[in-house]
């Protein structure tokens, strides 16, 4: 994206050269979670689009393995800098700038601060732009925040992150995409030949905590549950990176009696294939950026205990297994009792994590989304974006991230909107919600009541009866108000909750979108839309469907947020210290398109609809939101530009 156009607005975007991207790692032993996401992340990486090379220091298994996949590997030896050896960072950055030059490599990607701080220093002697990927759970104060400020992009593990980096928080500079599990990777033999493969007892419930054996990981806490739990063994599936811990934890268990049902299995390399020799995962962890043991043992078909920290609950939703709070072995203790005594619901388990670790976080999805960060850091355009669905042009400008959503810009007409469209149900599912609506009826009654009317007021100066159509018409306050007025009122609404609200005040609400009401040719002599053709997954479409329903004629009312708000958002990041996000999934509002006066016209024209007037929204029911609008009403009135935080149309239905 962001590449200059191509064509007229419609035309394929060209695709871009093959670009080189340069992995920087400057260990090659395969000794972490971190190391085989990006093995992953190299398997599935779209080779028509980008050359992946790996730069490391050594031969060793991940350089091998990363060989074997027919990625290129170098031998880029990047000192370590800490204390005084930062010096060496002028020797370290001046050789990576001449290998990028002498390699052509067009883009970065390091995982490490002092690697980033070696490709931000190559950046300056005219190497490429650099991509910042944090794996680690550790914060990494001060350099962290500093280096994200020059990063083309900053890429996250997980959401959970996020706060580090108040300063891009909120800017497509910062994006979150999470590990990958490939199901090829989970075809293997069957519990009881994986059991006498690892040396495990063929009979009895065995737990297993995956991952390297030290403090961090908190196999300690392993051990304190397991003393409550008779008959249940535990295994450790990782090496032993800290010798002593390790020897701790086999003098606590003979001390509590059970070292018999303590297995230390090392590190097993095909140890995903080796998985269903265990009955459950546990993840005790005392910190983590996104688990990969939590999702490889979803992907097993393992139910799973882990404790919620970091990005954990990203991965385990409660349908998958069970969160419980770090440094707690009672409750860790209490949750594998639940697991166990309950084969039906551990089954259940297990299926609901299969399906979702290769469902949300299949590899080759996830790689996917790698691709489109890469294209957007190198200015390209993204094949698998989908055109602007006002002018059809494939050249858009990234503006936010939330990955698998983008907020992009077109450069031809400026619509803001979200790629891809999120899937229907989730969206119903988001809007469904009772408690969606209870601010209305409680805090805003009264205030949403004045609106209500002030609305009314609008529709009745061009409009004064006959049949009118409130789509979108939440808890039916405005459709009441109209049919109390004479109107022969109908309204339609996809949330069922509120869809409850409005038929319990004895109106006709057609619950789903506006087109499965498929209502008659010509039907209505005036159509409303508050503040709803935002949440459309097609809005000329949608506007195309009032034309048709419209009498020749009719009329059209409606109102948008105002993507030009500027006074609103100066104050937003005033107070906030951040600036307003425009679509993300933790937000209360799903905002799919952002309008400006000018694309919205440009969107009723597409759909044979008149403009007949314009002009600024009625104050909003937040009185918060009014008491910062009135400069910018006033601005209005001085200079005719709209920069209140929404815009009001009426348009019309041409007669012939």
């Amino acid at each position: 994206m962001n590449a200059p156009s191509t064509g007229s607005p419609g035309a394929p975007a060209a695709i871009a050269p093959r670009r080189r991207v340069l992995f920087l790692c400057r260990q090659s032993g395969l000794f972490g979670g971190g190391q085989r996401s990006l093995l992953l992340l190299l398997r599935h990486l779209d080779r028509t689009r980008f050359e992946a090379v790996l730069a490391v220091s050594g031969r060793r298994e991940l350089a091998e393995e990363a060989s074997a996949l027919g990625v290129p590997v170098v031998d880029l030896p990047l000192s370590a800098m800490r204390g005084f050896r930062i010096l060496r960072l002028p020797r370290n950055a001046a050789r990576l700038a001449r290998f990028c030059r002498s390699e052509r490599i067009d883009l970065l990607v390091a995982m490490r601060p002092a690697l980033c701080l070696c490709a931000l220093s190559a950046r300056l002697l005219g190497g490429p732009p650099w991509v910042w990927n944090v794996r680690t759970s550790q914060d990494q104060g001060r350099i962290g925040r500093f280096l994200s400020r020059f990063a083309s992009r900053v890429l996250l593990v997980a959401d959970a992150l996020r706060m580090r980096f108040p300063a891009i928080e909120g800017t497509a500079r910062l994006a979150a995409i999470p590990n990958g599990v490939d199901p090829r990777d989970f075809e293997g033999p069957g519990r009881a030949e994986s059991r006498s493969a690892l040396g495990i007892p063929a009979e009895g419930a065995v737990a297993v905590v995956v991952g390297r054996v030290e403090r961090d990981k908190g196999g300690d806490l392993a051990v304190e549950a397991l003393s409550g739990l008779p008959g249940l063994r535990l295994a450790f599936a990782g090496r032993e990176a800290e010798p002593l811990f390790a020897e701790s934890l086999r003098s606590r268990s003979a001390a509590l009696g059970f070292a018999d049902r303590i297995h230390f299995l090392g590190e097993i390399p095909d140890l995903t294939r080796r998985l269903a020799a265990f009955d459950l995962l546990v993840h005790p962890s005392r910190h983590e950026a996104f688990p990969r043991a939590v999702l490889e043992g979803m992907a097993a078909g393992l139910p799973v205990v882990a404790t919620d920290v970091g990005g954990t609950r990203e991965a385990l939703d409660e349908a998958c297994g069970i969160l419980v709070p770090p440094e707690d072995p009672a409750a860790l203790r209490e949750a594998i009792r639940r697991v166990l005594s309950d084969p039906d619901a551990a089954r259940g388990m297990g299926e609901a994590g299969r399906a979702r670790a290769f469902g949300t976080f299949d590899a080759a999805r996830v790689a996917r989304r790698y691709g489109r960060l890469f294209s957007e850091a190198l200015g390209d355009s993204d094949p698998e974006a989908r055109p602007c669905p006002l002018c059809g042009s494939r050249e858009a400008r990234a503006l936010e991230s939330d990955p698998p959503f983008w907020t992009v810009r077109c450069i031809a007409c400026g619509l803001v909107y979200v790629d891809p469209v999120p899937e229907p149900d989730p969206v119903k599912a988001h809007y469904d919600d009772e408690g969606y609506y209870a601010e209305w009826v409680s805090t805003q009654a009264a205030a949403r009541s004045r609106l209500w009317d002030r609305r009314l007021g609008r529709v009745r100066r061009v409009l004064v009866a006959g049949r009118l159509l409130d789509v979108g018409c939440a808890d039916g306050a405005f459709l009441e108000k109209a049919k109390t007025a004479g109107f022969e009122a109908v309204g339609t609404e996809i949330s069922a909750a509120a869809a409850r609200l409005a038929r319990a005040r004895g109106l006709e609400v057609r619950e789903g979108t506006l087109e499965s009401a498929a209502f008659p040719d010509a039907s209505f002599d005036g159509v409303s839309m508050w503040h709803v053709l935002e949440h459309v997954p097609d809005p000329v479409g949608t506007l195309k469907e009032i034309r048709r329903i419209l009498k020749p004629g009719g009329r059209l009312f409606l109102a948008v947020p105002n993507l030009e708000n500027a006074w609103f958002k100066f104050f937003y990041r005033l107070f906030r210290r951040r600036p307003e996000r425009l679509f993300a999934r933790g937000m209360k509002e799903w905002h799919l398109f952002h309008f400006t006066a000018s694309t919205l016209s440009r969107a009723l024209s597409a759909a044979g609809l008149e403009v007949e007037a314009s002009g600024l929204d009625e104050p909003d029911a937040d009185v918060r939101k009014r008491a910062l609008e009135w400069p910018a009403r006033a601005w209005f009135g001085i200079t005719g530009r709209n920069r209140t935080i929404g815009i009001q149309v009426r348009a019309r239905r041409p007669a012939s």
